[in-house]
């Protein structure tokens, strides 16, 4: 299964920052208002995250591999972007796993354990990771909106690098 771009996009905003930021401003709100199950709501929405993450995760890899067999790489076209805050490639791909799969799933983890084993602290340890999480995929959505950017101001002030697309 490959996504479309548009909701490639769509789903992966969703799980890097929708999803985590709304789970923090439930949190958030449960304890200033007494608002019911802050942590039941937060664990669901991090097992939301985490399904999300696998279907980007499917997705990616198929793109990849269609990706080789016919010879495309954004980078090798255009070139890396120059200027703005962009990270690189392995750091990008580490944070990309860590909000995307790790964080989520330790948090559904440990909340679906702390009931079975009693283990202390699940709201605090359940809000932690996830604001963690948003945090995460704050940094990495304001990382791939400059990466585009960059890019096509690239695109445009060197169409040159279109060539080899456009054939």
């Amino acid at each position: 299964m490959i996504l479309s771009n548009k909701v490639y996009d769509m789903l992966k905003w969703v799980t890097l920052v929708v999803l985590p930021a709304l789970a923090t401003f439930y949190l958030a709100l449960s304890s200033s208002w007494n608002l019911p199950f802050p942590t039941e709501i937060a664990a669901t929405i991090a097992a939301l995250d985490i399904f999300l993450a696998a279907l980007l995760g499917v997705s990616t890899s198929n793109y990849k591999v269609h990706a080789a067999r016919v010879g495309f790489n954004i980078t090798e076209s255009f070139g890396f972007p120059k200027h703005g805050w962009i990270l690189s490639k392995t750091t990008y791909d580490i944070l990309t796993w860590v909000a995307q799969i790790l964080l989520p799933a330790f948090a559904a983890l440990y909340y679906a354990l702390a009931g079975v084993w009693n283990l202390p602290y699940s709201s605090e340890v359940v809000a932690t990771l996830v604001a963690i999480d948003t945090f995460l995929g704050m940094v990495i959505g304001f990382s791939t909106a400059q990466f585009h950017k960059q890019a096509a101001i690239d695109c445009v002030e060197h169409p040159a690098g279109m060539t080899s697309v456009i054939k």
